[in-house]
């Protein structure tokens, strides 16, 4: 019976594509793949209403999707496989076709995709020579970040190392609130002043959201009255990070120049 209705499913995507699919119809077709003879319906219902979203199963950890009856490792390790297989897709519809980045927007398109799926914060570094050409991507820290615990010392270190000219940093807000905190804006003062007496420029600071990203330098440069820093100002002289400004959500949002 089961496999019935799965080849009912199957020709159902082959003639009209996943468009008329709701989100547990997916998730049950994908868990054809780990449950080769099981009726995966109440399994897929099982996860809408544990976690309510594809969005929040997607960053749900190994053990939190376990914890759903129905799902053991290698289901939850195929739903993993899938988000990973959704960030490296965003991050590669983004690159721009020329490896220099010449405008802050597509460093954001860069750096957004890679925080999908993250249920705490991290902080990124890019390290970027005098022609923002990537010398080097790291993850510094893996926790919260504040005044007190983010590694100036170490980003400062690295960066001289490197030999960059500038740095981005980019962190994410896995509550989903795109405006920095105090505590955003001590970091970024602090880590701008140590790489000051190197020599070296934090270009930006992005926060990150799930639906869009927050310039923290960007911001303070407009609201004081400053030219946009290096670096912001594309090709044809406009502003990239202004035209995906969305003044209803309050942030920046990549698809707004698609």
């Amino acid at each position: 019976m089961h496999e019935h209705h799965r080849e009912r499913m199957r020709e159902r995507y082959r003639t009209g594509g996943f468009d008329g699919f709701q989100s547990h119809e997916l998730l049950e077709m994908l868990l054809y793949y780990t449950k080769a003879r099981e009726n995966t319906n109440p399994t897929a219902h099982a996860l809408m209403e544990r976690f309510g979203s594809i969005k929040n199963i997607m960053e749900a950890s190994l053990d939190e999707l376990k914890e759903v009856e129905g799902i053991g490792e290698q289901s939850a390790i195929l739903v993993k496989l899938v988000t990973e297989f959704t960030k490296r897709y965003v991050e590669e519809c983004y690159q721009p076709k020329d490896p220099s980045y010449r405008d802050l927007y597509h460093v954001a398109a860069l750096i957004c995709p890679k925080f999908m799926g993250l249920d705490h914060e991290q902080l990124h570094m890019i390290l970027f020579n005098n022609r923002m050409g990537i010398l080097d991507y790291t993850i510094v820290s893996d926790g919260v970040v504040n005044s007190a615990d983010a590694p100036s010392r170490f980003i400062a270190e690295r960066a001289y190392k490197k030999k960059a000219a500038f740095v981005v940093l980019a962190h994410n807000h896995p509550n989903g609130i795109a405006k920095p905190s105090p505590e955003d804006l001590a970091v970024t003062e602090s880590i701008t002043m140590a790489l000051n007496t190197l020599g070296i420029q934090l270009l930006e600071h992005f926060v990150v959201v799930n639906c869009g990203f927050y310039p923290i330098i960007h911001n303070q440069c407009k609201m004081r009255g400053y030219p946009s820093p290096v670096g912001t100002v594309g090709q044809d002289g406009s502003d990239l990070l202004e035209k995906c400004y969305n003044e209803k959500e309050g942030l920046y949002q990549l698809e707004r120049l698609f």
